[in-house]
Formats: structure tokens, sequence, C-alpha cells
């Protein structure tokens, strides 16, 4: 992971989450697709005890929770995370806006 990937995942978090209801919520799912932690994750902006950070990657890895089949499909129930994040995914995605369906 690039260090200016971690920086803008963290403006992004302290833009869009810091301060707000999510941030005070018990408990919040937060899926990183294309979650691998090669060197480095999103989970450390996501540090909180309130956070249930789950990496999501095609390949078993560290970091990765649940190993995709494919790109375009999570294999989860709607409605079933609190938030959807991905830095990591979309330049290696053939036909990413599908990831997005």
């Amino acid at each position: 992971m690039h260090i200016s990937s971690m920086e803008n995942m963290d403006r992004c978090y302290r833009r869009f989450v810091a301060g707000t209801e999510l941030e005070s919520r018990e408990r919040l799912i937060v899926l990183d697709l294309g979650g691998a932690d090669v060197n480095g994750s999103y989970r450390d902006v996501f540090r909180g005890p309130q956070y249930d950070y789950r990496g999501a990657d095609l390949v078993a890895g560290e970091g990765v929770a649940i190993v995709l089949e494919s790109a375009y499909e999570i294999p989860l129930e709607d409605a079933s995370v609190d938030m959807v994040l991905s830095g990591q995914m979309l330049e290696h995605c053939e036909f990413f806006w599908k990831s997005f369906e």
C-alpha cells in the first residue's frame, strides 16, 4: 500500500466518519474490498473497538476474512454491512463498475 493511499483513507475517515453518528455506534461492520494486508491495511484507520473490520479479496492472505470467488459478487446478505470501502482494488479490476452493482 502506498503511503498516500493510507493518508487519503485517513482523510476520508476524518471527513465522513469522525464525529458523526457512524463513529458513535456500538458496532459498525466495515467491508474492505481488496482488503488484503499488503504493506499496510485500512484496518489501522478503523481501529476503535466498535469496528468489525472485514477484508475481502480474491486470494486468502493476511487481513482477508472473506475470500471472493468473483470480483463481481459479494457473498453477503443485502444490508449486512454498514460501510463498504475499496482503496486498493478498483485499478486491478477489469470491469470495476460491475463491482458497484
